[in-house]
């Protein structure tokens, strides 16, 4: 059985820009919260922002560092994303606080004008608005903050608060967002929830669906699954409807999920497999529903192994020299075994679909050489083209998490945070980045 060799696919009118950057801050992850393209070149992208020394490794640690005291900010262009003048920025959300303060702006205290009904207390003050979430301008944020019930966390110390997920709506193209969120509940086998924004899907009768990770909380080793989830109120409650993708071995968790809807009808929905304690062995994955997303098939990954660009790329000498570890009796050896989290491949994949129905999947590279890559289906999601490079250049893995639009010329931009040599240490400064480029016909 000889090896299938994939097409491939060429990029052209290649462009990048730098979306948001300063050296003193750590610019971030747009996934989290999204992008919109609001039509007559108006473009939002959103992400995290948080100051940074870059003077100490855990100035660029994650999740418990620069997110802790970061905020959400949505940059917006007014020129199909050419230029991101800091006038049109918005804060929506300030991630970090005091848990007591989190919780009081996601669940606002009551006053002494409520009103008790059967049903419990309603601030008539504070009552949810009703919005047409399918006219122009309007919007989905969704965000996170630690805020929930506390667990033990031995990463984070001792016990801690886990996140919570929420969502806020806009009908003005973000420049104004509600004040009370809607917050979304985990299914009852799991403790959290988190979302990584894609746009919902607009079914027919008018609900959205969206996929979150549902997870173990404080445990991250118990495992991560993909969660659909409904609103048929206009984005006021979202509920749990079905597991997407659930490895019941607990070896394999699946994350950073997206829907997009085929003209046909099929929902896919694209994902990455990764080891629930590393990321070894990650990949990008598609299941596909045709029932409106009740049932979902097997996932199976995309693309095919051995037709690489980027293996010609590798700059030399990066894996010639072992590093220092701690063995599990906890002594200091050498070794030449890459790093269990420092080879993810397929960083948080971004699927779009394109006008003339091609399917192109956009990711982050954290393995030498570090970058941005896509891939290309031109059947519906069937099969896949080779890989395709759209940069190189970054100094570090620590990068990724793409948003991605069509524009109305027929050219694909997308953000991501990236990183390049200009003096910090640990990589470089992490800011937010853009390109520009065309599939060729």
């Amino acid at each position: 059985m000889s090896l299938y060799k994939p097409d491939q696919v060429g990029i052209k009118d290649v462009h990048h820009i730098k979306v948001a950057y300063s050296k003193d801050t750590y610019r971030g992850h747009p996934r989290h919260s999204g992008m919109f393209n609001f039509g007559d070149g108006e473009l939002a992208v959103t992400y995290n922002r948080a100051p940074c020394a870059y003077q100490k490794p855990e100035d660029t640690f994650h999740d418990f560092h620069y997110m802790e005291r970061s905020e959400q900010v949505l940059a917006r262009s007014l020129d199909n994303g050419e230029t991101w003048p800091e006038s049109e920025e918005t804060v929506i959300w300030e991630r970090g606080g005091a848990v007591e303060d989190l919780r009081k702006r996601l669940w606002p205290e009551q006053t002494k004008e409520d009103v008790v009904y059967w049903f419990g207390p309603w601030r008539k003050n504070d009552m949810r608005v009703e919005l047409d979430m399918s006219q122009p301008g309007a919007c989905f944020f969704f965000g996170r903050s630690w805020a929930g019930k506390v667990v033990e966390d031995p990463r984070r110390g001792g016990l801690v608060p886990l996140y919570v997920t929420f969502s806020f709506r806009s009908v003005d193209k973000g420049h104004t967002w509600e004040n009370i969120p809607a917050l979304f509940a985990p299914p009852v086998h799991a403790e959290t929830v988190l979302l990584n924004a894609h746009p919902p899907i607009h079914m027919p009768d008018g609900s959205f669906l969206v996929v979150l990770t549902a997870g173990g909380g404080g445990d991250p080793g118990k495992y991560k699954e993909a969660a659909l989830y409904m609103s048929d109120d206009n984005g006021l409650s979202w509920e749990y409807v079905t597991t997407i993708a659930r490895d019941p071995t607990g070896i394999w968790g699946y994350t950073y999920s997206a829907l997009i809807m085929l003209p046909g009808g099929r929902l896919q929905c694209y994902m990455m497999r990764q080891n629930v304690n590393s990321s070894q062995g990650n990949w990008a994955c598609m299941a596909y529903s045709d029932d409106g997303g009740l049932s979902w098939s097997d996932v199976r990954p995309i693309g095919q192994l051995g037709y690489s660009p980027w293996v010609s790329r590798r700059p030399s000498g990066l894996y010639s020299r072992p590093r220092t570890v701690r063995d599990p009796a906890g002594r200091l050896v050498e070794t030449y075994e890459p790093r269990p989290t420092g080879a993810a491949l397929f960083r948080s994949p971004y699927p779009l679909l394109l006008r003339d129905g091609q399917i192109v999947v956009l990711y982050g590279r954290r393995k030498p050489p570090y970058g941005m890559g896509g891939i290309v289906s031109e059947d519906g999601g069937e099969t896949w083209s080779q890989e395709f490079v759209l940069r190189d250049d970054a100094n570090c893995g620590d990068l990724g998490y793409p948003v991605a639009t069509e524009l109305e010329d027929g050219r694909i931009f997308t953000a991501y945070y990236y990183n390049l040599d200009d003096g910090n240490k640990f990589g470089g400064t992490r800011y937010i980045a853009g390109s520009f480029f065309r599939i060729k016909g």
